[in-house]
């Protein structure tokens, strides 16, 4: 595996300290009804088509409903020369951290 898998505390200090793409890789419905701040919206669904739109230079940090997806996105991406981390435990996990 060539990506790294973050923790909701890890992610915090990247959102603070680097710049990085957040992607939220769910559905437009749940996006719209909770997100990481900052957070863009591409559906695992609709990422192969996008992958234009994102460069390789950048670090790129993907999360889904609780990690599943994203691991697999973050698979993908890093195979084709991105730089990628993922959320473990999804945006679940980012909002029990927020509540601990």
């Amino acid at each position: 595996m060539s990506f790294e898998m973050i923790n909701a505390k890890e992610l915090k200090k990247y959102l603070v300290i680097n710049p990085v793409i957040l992607i939220d890789l769910r559905e437009e419905e749940e996006y719209k009804q909770r997100h990481i701040a900052d957070a863009i919206n591409i559906p695992y669904e609709e990422l192969e088509e996008n992958l234009y739109k994102l460069p390789k230079n950048k670090e790129i940090i993907l999360y889904c409903e609780r990690g599943g997806v994203s691991f697999m996105a973050a698979k993908q991406l890093s195979e084709k020369g991105f730089l990628v981390k993922t959320l473990v435990g999804g945006i679940q996990g980012y909002n029990m951290e927020k509540l601990e």
